[in-house]
């Protein structure tokens, strides 16, 4: 990421403010909250909200400690006061798909038609996401690292991975180190 530019937090593509009370509500409060986000490292660069027809998007990039990305976490919150909120890089839709099969600490809707009442859900949703402990899952065959896996502690969500993991599961691991938050 590029650190001399200098980055608001949730910056709109548009470049331009809701109208929208809801969506307005939203975008306010996860703003405000950013700050506090920073000491979980997350940057405002990682941060980005998107207007469109359909309502407001919010992403953040969940960075490891090397500023890697590990996942996208995203809101959908529509002029109606529903919101879906997930782990994901895909479409809407695909995320939906898959809420049935998902853990619910990794997914969730909420609706309000009161603005503040949606927004301060939305903000405690992220916060709580973000203070989750992930784990990075090493495999090693004779001292050489041969399949890494990045996940959840709690529910062992897995994030991102490479390589060809043995079978068994994270259990299996050779070394297991926390990095987030």
């Amino acid at each position: 990421m590029n650190n001399e530019e200098e980055w608001d937090w949730f910056e709109e593509v548009e470049d331009r403010e809701p109208r929208d009370p809801m969506l307005s509500a939203v975008l306010r409060a996860v703003r405000q909250a950013g700050d506090e986000w920073s000491s979980l490292g997350i940057p405002p660069e990682a941060t980005i909200a998107r207007l469109d027809d359909n309502g407001l998007r919010v992403f953040i990039d969940v960075l490891d400690k090397d500023d890697d990305v590990l996942a996208t976490l995203r809101v959908d919150v529509k002029r109606d006061g529903t919101s879906v909120m997930a782990w994901s890089d895909g479409e809407l839709a695909e995320v939906e798909e898959r809420m049935e099969d998902t853990d619910p600490l990794d997914i969730a809707r909420f609706s309000s038609p009161i603005p503040e009442e949606l927004a301060s859900h939305v903000v405690a949703w992220l916060d709580g996401q973000l203070r989750r402990v992930v784990v990075r899952y090493e495999w090693s065959v004779r001292g050489r690292i041969r399949a890494t896996c990045e996940a959840f502690q709690d529910t062992g969500t897995v994030l991102a991975s490479s390589g060809a993991k043995p079978h068994g599961g994270l259990d299996t691991a050779d070394r297991k180190t926390q990095i987030r938050p």
